[in-house]
């Protein structure tokens, strides 16, 4: 997490656009730039399992995420543990966030607040019976 923030800080102290992306796709084009400084989370693959997490209005089976995992991995790590993980159809991953650890980069190039999500965790639920 350092080395992102200080990537993150160097990008705002020298006004250089900041470009972040998993897989590297973006139909737009924002995840890439010339001259920009990428941050590419596509090797930020942690999976952990967790029997008990606990958040304000959730109790249960949860899955910590690095910002580089895939919707397929998680199935794949869900199947493993007996459980479902609710996603959708897009490659990169897409859930419902219960809690990030994130790194604030504040006001890069006067666009506002933004943040560089390095892990997220997302409900597992208990597999449906397939008898």
């Amino acid at each position: 997490m350092a080395q992102i923030q200080l990537a993150v800080n160097y990008a705002r102290n020298t006004n250089i656009r900041l470009v972040v992306k998993n897989t590297g796709h973006n139909g737009l084009g924002r995840s890439i730039g010339a001259g920009a400084l990428s941050i590419w989370t596509h090797h930020l693959k942690d999976i952990r399992f967790i029997p008990d997490f606990k958040i304000d209005g959730y109790s249960g089976t949860a899955f910590k995420l690095g910002a580089g995992v895939q919707l397929f991995e998680v199935y794949e790590a869900a199947e493993k543990f007996g459980v479902t993980a609710l996603g959708g159809v897009c490659t990169v991953g897409c859930f419902t966030v219960f809690h990030s650890l994130i790194v604030i980069a504040n006001k890069i190039r006067q666009s506002g607040t933004q943040a560089v999500i390095l892990q997220v965790a997302v409900m597992a639920l208990s597999a449906p019976s397939t008898a």
